[in-house]
Parts: structure tokens; sequence; C-alpha cells
């Protein structure tokens, strides 16, 4: 269906438009994560000093850890659908060439780090 979008068919473009929110509400909502995520290493951070008691957020390590992987697998998936389907013009053949290649760069690097250098 991407192809056809790309292709100016109105059917497909209103999947591809589609496509795109739900890429844009999971990218909003890993950011909504990261920060309850830095919250939690502020806690973390009191707990260690002293200033906290410690079982205020039981679980949470499991919950982030589970999050970034389901989020770097999407992001990842999304990434692969969008050069299968526009191929290297992903890259250069729009207006967007930059952030496109910033965010195939982010993803690689978070894959990387959590596949390769993380374990």
């Amino acid at each position: 269906r991407l192809a056809q979008a790309v292709q100016g068919d109105e059917d497909h473009s209103s999947w591809l438009a589609r496509f795109d929110g739900l890429i844009g509400s999971l990218i909003l909502l890993n950011i909504i994560i990261m920060f309850v995520r830095l919250e939690y290493d502020g806690y973390q951070a009191a707990v260690s000093v002293g200033i906290e008691t410690e079982g205020k957020w039981p679980d949470m390590d499991l919950t982030f850890f589970i999050a970034q992987h389901f989020f770097c697998a999407v992001f990842l998936l999304e990434f692969i659908i969008r050069l299968a389907t526009f191929k290297l013009a992903y890259f250069y053949s729009t207006h967007w060439e930059v952030f496109n290649t910033l965010d195939a760069l982010i993803v690689l690097f978070t894959c990387v780090d959590l596949y390769i250098l993380g374990p």
C-alpha cells in the first residue's frame, strides 16, 4: 500500500497518512515514557542519598526495559517498511531528506546500543 501511495493513489495516500499518524503517536508515547524514566532516575538518585524511601516505583526497571525494546523494534520495523517502499529515494528525494537520514541513524544507533553494545 505504501508503494501505491507513493505513486499518488488517493486511497493509498490516506493509508500512508494513517501510518504516519500511528508512528507519530508512538513517537509521542515514547517521549512520555522517556520523561517518566527521567523522573524514575531522579527518584533512584534520591533513594541512593537517603532523601526518599525505596519501594514507591515497583517493577519499573522491567517496565522500562520492555518499553525500550518494544519501541526499538517498532521503529526498526517502520524504518524497514519505509526503506522497502521508498528505496534509496527515502534519503534524497523529498524535502524531509535530512530528517529521514537523522531518523535512520537514531534507529540504527539505538539498535546497535541495545543489541550489540548493551548485552
